[in-house]
Order: structure tokens, then C-alpha cells, then sequence
């Protein structure tokens, strides 16, 4: 047992370190050493035989054993099921760590095994901090560096202001908001090191926590501001409890620390910068924007089933059907960045419950102990230990409200801890009975029979208790059962696509396939494995094949996008992909799949002109002029692509602009409840597509709204690769090829005195001026927990014109500037006044 402790310390440990480690338990064979991780606390329960010491109080008992039984029958009813039990595992290794945690702080002298715990968590969290700062400074700090020296060293004076502050500290997991995460969860227990400890010991230790302090400063996280807050009202609130401090005392105390507050906050750079924007613009920012639509998503997915839930960790299976209701965010999410949040979607009204009634349990138990502790004098052991414990708990969960992490093991493990040390160390003591020895001290036939009586009702409670434990087992096997069938299905899964990726990075297509089949076999209702096989085959197709394994492979991969979409039809990347694959043979099954495309994610570059296409294939003019109008909407550059300097789709250009100019018209749309500023914009943006449609070729009209352009026309042309390169230097605060600046002023060399011609020529002319790209999704793997698929790319090939997007970019609106639901308006009357 000992043994099995140790391994999953270790373990917790490493994943905690390396980098990355938040997203690397989705890799092979990461995902096993996390599933045996989960496991371990498991394991314990039956090692120890459920004896008294992992008993936290009958209440405590029965609210964790609901929701241990509660998450099991959600994933069993989600639309998800196989991946839901999966992620079921974590939520029950965290449940049975909270009684082994209870276990260890009570066996024996509970005020030396909480000293030893607290130290644990010290020596760990001085591993982290350093780990933390050394990679921050060799990854994010020296890269950036570098870059911004180089900028202003071509610039030849400081264009940009170098601060290692403005840069958050993502390491070594990965995300700055799980930097600070973890600090908020170390904080405390540092702290009541310093306090428990000797004096040059607390020295020491007050470095540490200073140390702690300072990453989780370098986090930059706003979240993290709201979880010390609440430390800090925690903590006054034991000690008032605790009648260690008077009222008043505690109010002033309590002032001090929100001003100590405010300003640790304002001296980091990237949250003044935040206050300053909001003051100015009055609007949210697009990580803010992000988040808003992702509470707003839950609140849908919660409602949609609000008994029991979406079932766990199913968030980016249900999130994209969800997507087409929300104003801006992103395609899909992994978490909706919300702990309370999270498990209404995820658990619904009953797991809600349930938490918090866990939850005020917790506090009422606090309570009691702290008002029951003498009054004055400091804390002993076992008070520090339960204050570190009860400190970190309220901030970290304070902070849940801004951010999801539940799903990773080292702050599933460290919330554990603290509910376990708080649970197992306010747990009452059943009261004794009496004992055997005294009760038969008396003589005579009295004694005998009330020796006799206690003997019986010692041997009936314990037949009580062995009953209690058996039943206690048998429960667990039985909400256990599913989720290891589960998993081990699900990680004989993974294993045989890691490997068939192996042999798909070696060019044997063929093993790829078989690998993905046996895949599938094992994980027959997951539809990610399809969808991988499929994108994987795609790319390759890019790699210099010959013709006709190009279109074999192709057709194969739109078979597996098929079979995927028949188990989950809520994929955008599916049918996307699919719908390219079909365009050139099969239109209107392309169409079918644009169409759906859209559906789930209405702001996606390229969906529009895919239907533009089918409808142009199937000889529907009306219809490719509508799709390509719907384009220009989603995306007003697109007006100047080099699409339109292809012959059979010139002719579309005017009254595509013309169409999409009307679209955007806010008086074609209910404007009443939109939004101003979208209102605002979209005007703007009608009128520039039909100043456009008026011009013709693209040229004078953008040379005249765009100062940069006219003053390097009018450049001497000896200075004017100087005058380009200081422009990208200057205004986009990046490096730009030589190859790119010779085009550029070649390009305008040709022009002679006219310089409004500039854009006149054929886009292919230049080979530098003209982007061709394949849009990755990086993020795919992450979003379906399995980072061993190969990077996606889409089947869409994305052109554009390198001098709009060099010198006229901020003449058009970025992309995703129109609300969702008004692209989805301005979609479905388009396809209303087009048939």
C-alpha cells in the first residue's frame, strides 16, 4: 500500500513538471500513466477495506458516495456515452482521494501526519515555482526577447517597449491560468509553514511563500486577484471564528488587504492595459468576448438537460451544436472556463446539489471546529494544518468561477488533499460505548448477564460495521464497473492509433487504415477515430504523390468523414473536409455539407464560397452568386481575392459586391435589438463593398483611403523598400522577406506617375503577393483528448492578395466582426430572396 502511495506521488509529481503537462495526459502513453493515476486513490479504498479511517462523518459519506454514483449515471445517459465514462474517471480518482487523503491525516498523531503533509506540499510547490520561472525565462522571455530586439534594431531606435510583465507566465503547464491555478492552491500551505515553523526555518519558508507570490504574479491571470480576495476573507473569517481577533481589528485588517490587493493588481502591466482599453472602448476584449459566449453556451447545454446532464467532459462534442446561438467565441471549447458552469452542463441540477451541499458541509464544519479552539495565543499544528487547507480550498474554488481545471490531474489531486484534511480532521469521533472489561468487574448473576449483553451488542456492531464495509465495496465495484470497461476499451484504443500513426509518419498509408480499423473496433461509438483517419489521409495527399493515389486516397478519406458524421453529425471540420472531397464530382451532396457546415459554425472562411461552388457546378447562377456574396459578408477581403482573377468567375465580382453590399445593409435586417456598434459597422462595410463595385478592378478607391499606401507611392524609388519595411516594422510590428519587399516595390515601380493602378494587375503575376495556405487546426487534438492524431489540415485552399492584406487590412473589418446571430439572419434571408 505503501508501495502504490508512493508511485502515485511520484507520478502526480512528474505530470505536475513537465511541460506541457496539462495537454500531454492526451497523449500515448501519457493517457495510461494519468488513467493508472486515477486509478491508485481507488486501489487504496480496497487495500484499506473501507475500514473506519476513510470514513469522513455519515453526511460527508453519503453526499461524496452520491456523487461518485451520480456521475456514473450521467455519463451512462449522455449522448456521449463511451467518452463520458472515460472522462468519469478522473472525477472518481478525485473522490476516493478526498477519503484516502482523510485517512492519512487521522491515523496516529493526526498533528505530526498534517506537519508532513504540509511539507510535502511546501518541497513541491518550491519544485514548481522553480520549474515555473526557468522555463518562463528560457521559453516565453528569451523568445520574445529576441524578437523585439530584432524589430528595433531594424527599425534603428525602440519602436517597442520591452517588459517581461506584459508576457504571462504559461509554464510549465502550459496556460498562464494554470499557473496561477496552482500558486492559489500552494499559497496557504507555504504560508502555515512560515507559521508553524522556527525562526530561521520561517525565514526560509517566507522566502518560499514570497517565491510563490511572485509566479503567481507572473501569471498575469485577473481570476487569480478574485482567488487571493478570498483568501483572505477565509482566513479573517477562521480567525473571528476562532475569537483570535476583535471585530473591529478584523474590518481594518480586512480594508488593508483589499487595498494591498489593488495595488499588487495595477502593478502588472497586462491587467492596467485591460482597465485602460475598457475605459476607452467600453467593450469586452476577444479572450473576454470568448468567455461571456462560453457561460451563456453552458447555461444552454445545462437547460437543454437539466436533471442530469450533458454527462462529464462531453463539452467539445455538445458545444458546436450550440455555437450558431452565440455572438462570437470560438469553434468549439474543451471547458466553458467556469467550475459552477461546468457542472451545471456537465451534472445538471442534481450534481449541482450535490457539490454544494458537499460544499456547505465542509463549511459548517469549519465553523464548529474553530469556534470550539481556545480563543488567543497562535494556532497549533493541527489548527495550521486545517487553516492551510480550508484557505486554499475557498481561494482556489473562488477562482473556479473564472476558470475550469478539473480535468487536469494536479488540481483535481491538490482540491482533494484539502477536502480530505478537511473532512477527515473535523470528522467526529464516534462517542465510546463502555467497555467489556468494566462491565464484567461486578459479581454475582447481574454482572455475568450485562457482561453477556455487552459482549453481544459489541459483537452485533461489529457485524454492523463488516456489513457497512462489504456493502460499501460492493458499491464501489459497482459504479466503478462501467467506467474501467470503459477505459481499458478506451486505452487499447489509443495505443493502436498511436501506433498507426507511427506507420502513417513512415508513408504506409495502408497500416495507417488498419490501424485506425482496429482503433474503431475497439472504440466503435467514438467517432474522433474516423474523423482522424480522414484528416490524416488528406494530408498526406499534399506530400507529392502521384494523381491517382491522390484521388484514391481522397476518396477514401471522404468514406471515413462519412462514417464519422454518421455517428456524430455535429462536426464542422467533418463536413467541411467532406464537402470539398465531393465539390468536384458530386455538387449537391457538397452543397448538403457546406450547408451543415455553416449550420455549426456560421463565421467559418471558405463555407460560403463552397456553396457558391456547388450552386455554380450545378449550373444555379443564382445561387453561386449568392454563395459567393455570403463570402464577402463573412469576409469583406474576400472582394479583392485572387479567385476573381479567374476568367469563368470574373463576371461574378460586381454583382457579388453588389448583393453583398445589400445584405449588409442594416436596414435589410431586424435591427432593432442589434447592437450599435454592429449596426455601425456593418454599414461601414456595405458602403465600401459597393464603393468597390462601382470602382471595378480593385485599385484607386483602396490607394486613396490608405495613407501608408500613398506615401510609399510617392517614395523616392530608392528609398522605397526602406519606406515598406519600416511600414510592416512600424504598423504590424513584424519582420517581412527581402523576396517580399523587392515584390512589393517592383509592384509599384511598374505603376509609373499612376499610382492608384497598383492593384490592377493579374494577382498571379507576383509570386510573393499571393498567399496560398492550407488552415490547420491545431487545436483538434486537444479538443478530442488525443494529441497523437496527425496535425489537421483542411482540404480548402485559401488565396489572398498579399498587397490588401500588407497595406489595406485595416480598411476591412476582421473577421468575425458581424455577431453570429446576425450572420445567421443575414444567411437565411439571403437564401429566402434567392430562391
Amino acid at each position: 500500500m505503501r508501495g502504490l502511495s508512493l508511485a502515485a506521488v511520484l507520478v502526480f509529481i512528474v505530470l505536475a513538471l513537465l511541460p506541457n503537462g496539462a495537454t500531454r495526459i492526451y497523449q500515448w502513453p501519457w493517457s495510461l500513466t494519468t488513467a493508472l493515476l486515477a486509478l491508485a486513490p481507488i486501489m487504496l479504498l480496497f487495500l484499506q477495506r473501507f475500514g473506519k479511517q476513510l470514513s469522513l462523518g455519515p453526511d460527508a459519506n453519503l453526499l461524496l458516495g452520491l456523487l461518485a454514483a451520480f456521475v456514473v449515471l450521467s455519463a451512462l445517459t449522455s449522448n456521449f456515452a463511451f467518452q463520458s465514462l472515460e472522462a468519469s474517471l478522473l472525477a472518481l480518482g478525485m473522490l476516493a482521494t478526498v477519503f484516502c487523503m482523510a485517512a492519512y491525516v487521522t491515523f496516529g498523531s493526526s498533528d505530526k501526519r498534517g506537519s508532513c503533509l504540509q511539507r510535502w506540499i511546501g518541497w513541491f510547490g518550491i519544485a514548481f515555482c522553480l520549474v515555473s520561472l526557468l522555463g518562463w525565462q528560457m521559453g516565453t522571455l528569451q523568445w520574445e526577447g529576441l524578437r523585439v530586439l530584432a524589430i528595433n534594431w531594424n527599425a534603428g531606435e525602440t519602436i517597442i517597449e520591452w517588459s517581461p510583465f506584459n508576457y504571462r507566465n504559461e509554464s510549465p503547464l502550459g496556460h498562464s491560468n494554470y499557473t496561477a491555478g496552482l500558486t492559489l492552491l500552494l499559497l496557504p500551505w507555504t504560508l502555515g509553514l512560515a507559521a508553524s515553523s522556527s525562526r530561521l526555518k520561517r525565514i526560509g519558508w517566507l522566502a518560499v511563500t514570497a517565491l510563490v507570490g511572485f509566479v503567481l504574479f507572473t501569471s498575469g491571470s485577473r481570476g487569480a486577484l478574485i482567488g487571493v480576495a478570498a483568501m483572505v476573507v477565509a482566513f479573517l473569517c477562521l480567525l473571528g471564528l476562532r475569537g483570535s481577533i476583535r471585530p473591529r481589528n478584523l474590518i481594518g485588517l480586512g480594508l488593508i488587504a483589499v487595498l494591498g490587493i489593488v495595488i499588487a493588481a495595477f502593478s502588472q502591466p497586462r491587467v492596467r492595459s485591460l482597465v485602460q482599453d475598457w475605459s476607452q472602448t467600453g467593450e469586452l476584449n476577444s479572450g473576454d468576448e470568448q468567455r461571456w459566449n462560453m457561460l451563456k453556451a453552458g447555461l444552454l447545454m445545462g437547460a437543454d438537460h437539466p436533471i442530469l446532464g450533458q454527462g462529464p467532459g462531453v463539452t467539445p462534442l455538445t458545444y458546436p451544436a450550440y455555437r450558431a446561438e452565440l455572438d462570437g467565441g470560438v469553434e468549439s471549447a474543451l471547458q466553458l472556463h467556469s467550475l459552477p458552469m461546468q457542472i451545471w452542463a456537465d451534472l445538471g441540477l442534481i450534481g449541482v446539489g450535490l457539490t454544494a451541499g458537499i460544499g456547505l458541509i465542509a463549511v459548517r464544519r469549519l465553523s464548529v471546529s474553530f469556534r470550539n479552539e481556545s480563543a488567543g495565543g497562535p494556532m497549533v499544528a493541527r489548527e495550521l494544518v486545517l487553516a492551510s487547507a480550508a484557505t486554499s480550498a475557498m481561494g482556489y474554488l473562488a477562482f473556479s468561477f473564472t476558470d475550469f481545471q478539473l480535468d487536469v490531474p494536479v488540481f483535481a489531486g491538490l482540491l482533494a488533499v484539502n477536502l480530505g484534511v478537511i473532512f477527515g480532521v473535523t470528522r467526529k469521533e464516534p462517542e465510546v460505548q463502555g467497555s467489556t472489561a468494566s462491565a464484567s468487574a461486578g459479581t454475582g448473576r447481574g454482572g455475568l448477564t450485562h457482561a453477556a449483553h455487552l459482549l453481544n451488542r459489541a459483537w452485533l456492531r461489529r457485524a454492523s460495521i463488516l456489513r457497512s464495509r462489504q456493502l460499501a465495496a460492493g458499491a464501489t465495484l459497482l459504479i466503478l464497473a462501467p467506467v474501467l470497461w470503459t477505459a481499458i476499451h478506451s486505452l487499447l484504443a489509443r495505443q493502436a492509433f498511436s501506433s498507426a500513426v507511427d506507420k502513417l509518419e513512415r508513408g504506409d498509408t495502408g497500416a495507417y487504415v488498419e490501424g485506425v480499423r482496429t482503433a474503431m473496433r475497439w472504440s466503435p461509438t467514438n467517432s474522433f477515430y474516423p474523423t482522424a483517419a480522414g484528416l490524416g489521409l488528406l494530408r498526406f495527399t499534399y506530400l507529392g504523390v502521384s494523381r491517382e493515389t491522390m484521388a484514391a486516397l481522397k476518396t477514401e478519406a471522404a468514406g471515413f468523414f462519412a462514417e464519422s458524421l454518421a455517428l456524430n453529425d455535429d462536426q464542422e471540420i467533418a463536413h467541411f473536409n467532406l464537402g470539398w472531397l465531393l465539390l468536384p464530382g458530386n455538387p449537391k451532396a457538397a452543397e448538403h455539407h457546406f450547408r451543415r457546415a455553416a449550420e455549426l459554425v456560421p463565421d467559418k472562411g471558405g463555407v460560403y464560397l463552397g456553396l457558391g461552388l456547388a450552386g455554380f457546378e450545378q449550373g444555379d447562377r443564382r445561387a453561386a452568386l449568392n454563395g459567393f456574396a455570403l463570402e464577402m459578408v463573412n469576409d469583406p477581403k474576400f472582394a479583392t481575392a485572387p479567385f476573381w482573377d479567374i476568367p469563368v468567375f470574373a463576371s461574378f465580382r460586381q454583382p457579388a459586391m453588389e448583393r453583398a453590399a445589400t445584405l449588409l445593409d442594416p436596414g435589410a435586417t431586424d435591427s432593432a435589438a442589434m447592437d450599435p456598434r454592429a449596426h455601425s459597422i456593418m454599414k461601414a462595410t456595405a458602403a465600401l463593398l459597393q464603393d468597390l463595385a462601382n470602382e471595378g478592378p480593385p485599385g484607386p478607391l483602396l490607394i486613396d483611403r490608405s495613407q501608408t499606401a500613398l506615401t510609399v507611392a510617392k517614395t523616392d524609388p530608392s528609398s522605397r523598400k526602406s519606406a515598406i519595411k519600416d511600414h510592416f516594422l512600424r504598423q504590424r510590428q513584424t519582420m517581412i522577406h527581402g523576396e517580399a519587399i523587392d515584390a512589393y516595390a517592383a509592384l509599384f515601380d511598374r505603376t509609373g506617375p499612376d499610382a492608384k493602378a497598383i492593384l490592377n494587375d493579374p494577382a498571379g503575376k507576383e509570386a510573393p503577393l499571393i498567399r496560398e495556405t492550407r488552415r490547420e487546426r491545431p487545436g483538434y487534438g486537444i479538443l478530442m483528448r488525443n494529441l497523437d492524431v496527425p496535425l489537421p489540415i483542411d482540404a480548402y485552399v485559401v488565396q489572398e492578395n498579399a498587397v490588401v492584406g500588407g497595406f489595406f487590412a485595416g480598411l476591412f473589418p476582421p473577421k468575425g466582426y458581424l455577431p453570429t446571430t446576425v450572420l445567421v439572419q443575414v444567411m437565411q434571408e439571403s437564401e429566402g430572396s434567392s430562391r
